[in-house]
């Protein structure tokens, strides 16, 4: 089950929690990016917090605090990347390419998140 949480609470801090003004200015603004992964840590640890209260596991604040922090500066480099290029190519109008970057964007997020869950022990 707590993969399954970990998947909601990706997509509820990468699509819900991500403003307009974060979407749009990320690819060209570091405040934008910050803020961004500020608001994906913080709801990230807020979704892993009470799923796992709720799911009943014996998952620790300091190991959902450690494994949100990872993620979210994880979260950063991919994305600092990855919106530069799909920016671009939205730009040029090369539409197929940039939801082949968005894919590939989030296959490296679900990626490490499986890859670190391991730390929530």
């Amino acid at each position: 089950m707590l993969i399954y949480l970990v998947l909601f609470s990706h997509w509820f801090a990468d699509f819900v929690c991500q403003t307009d003004y974060q979407a749009q200015n990320k690819s060209k603004s570091m405040i934008a990016l910050s803020s961004h992964i500020s608001s994906y840590t913080v709801a990230t640890i807020a979704v892993l917090t009470i799923g796992t209260m709720a799911l009943g596991t014996e998952v620790g604040l300091v190991d959902i605090l450690m494994y949100s922090a990872i993620n979210g500066v994880v979260h950063m480099f991919i994305d600092f990347f990855t919106s530069r290029v799909s920016s671009r190519l939205w730009a040029r109008g090369k539409v197929h390419y940039f939801f082949v970057t968005i894919g590939f964007d989030q296959f490296l997020h679900v990626a490490i998140l499986i890859y670190t869950m391991s730390l929530l022990r």
